[in-house]
């Protein structure tokens, strides 16, 4: 959007931006916060259930409490933005992408390499293989091989993506700390 030689078009899509960055924001940080009180603190601190009347005060203590902390490190980390374009390039794109397609190969390829007379026996939690290794897998593989295939493709694409976006993200962060941009808890052009 920053490219864009219209000012008028810029500003709208800026204000369009940070409308729905404040609502995810709001709506992140509530989850976030509500995964702290319930999986933390009820059972770590002993504090009261959330829906208590006792838990929502004490929640909403904890809110601006929460919000403060959130602020004071998004002040303290220099270049927050490229360290965060770094963390979504190995995490978001890994979990969204390249991990679900792996999964996806070795499901099908596992469940599609079964056999009408293998069998699970839960007395004995063992299951009695036909076959083992690579031929297994082949014959599973070639059971949606186009699928399959696909699924490797994507893989190999969220992989590029991965790559690129570290690549990118790292490019920028040594360029803001080697021209001494990086600095903290300032609002001084540029941040």
């Amino acid at each position: 959007m920053q490219g864009i030689s219209n000012l008028r078009w810029q500003t709208t899509l800026n204000a369009i931006t940070l409308f729905t960055n404040l609502i995810s924001t709001g709506l992140y940080g509530n989850i976030g916060l509500k995964i702290l009180y319930i999986e933390v603190l009820e059972p770590l601190c002993n504090f009261p259930a959330l829906n208590s009347s006792s838990g929502r005060v004490r929640w909403s203590i904890l809110s601006p409490v929460f919000w403060s902390v959130g602020f004071i490190v998004a002040g303290a980390i220099p270049q927050l933005a490229y360290v965060s374009s770094l963390a979504a390039a190995l995490f978001t794109v890994m979990f969204t992408y390249s991990l679900p397609a792996l999964a996806a190969i070795v499901f099908w390829s596992r469940k599609d390499a079964m056999m009408p007379n293998e069998q699970f026996d839960p007395t004995t939690d063992t299951f009695s293989f036909q076959d083992q290794g690579f031929q297994r897998y082949y014959r599973g593989f070639m059971q949606r091989p186009f699928l399959n295939i696909f699924n490797i493709i994507y893989f190999l694409g969220g992989l590029v993506c991965c790559a690129l976006g570290c690549y990118a993200a790292i490019f920028q962060l040594t360029t803001a700390f080697q021209n001494g941009v990086a600095t903290s808890f300032t609002c001084k052009s540029p941040v």
